[in-house]
């Protein structure tokens, strides 16, 4: 098998809206599609308290390891509480965090973590 014979992927639909908005060439358009926010020219910004909390983390930055093959247990507990908080019994009244059921695992980007998830529903 060579590399020309691989047929091309169907276009990414979400990276579309970008491409048809920079076909478009109506002056009032707005760019709605993925990013970064931008300002009225269309050049990216950084909110000022992005930049404030990016500060705060890089102050307390402590090591550069990096985490488990999972991700990084702290990031996955605040994540489990936060989706679950309301709903911490099932129908039956039984626990949903405290009891093992629900399981994390963090990945790189949005596009990343479906890539993921397929490849586990796929598989299992």
């Amino acid at each position: 098998l060579k590399w020309n014979d691989i047929p091309l992927a169907p276009p990414d639909k979400i990276l579309g809206i970008s491409e048809a908005y920079n076909n478009d060439s109506n002056p009032q358009k707005i760019n709605l599609g993925v990013g970064a926010y931008r300002d009225n020219s269309g050049k990216p910004i950084i909110f000022p308290s992005v930049k404030k909390a990016e500060e705060i983390l890089l102050g307390k930055e402590t090591e550069k390891e990096y985490t488990a093959i999972v991700g990084s247990k702290n990031f996955q507990s605040i994540v489990k509480n936060f989706i679950f908080n309301n709903s911490n019994k099932d129908a039956n009244g039984k626990q949903l965090i405290d009891d093992g059921r629900i399981v994390t695992a963090q990945t790189i980007s949005g596009t990343g973590s479906l890539r993921v998830i397929a490849d586990f529903l796929n598989r299992f």
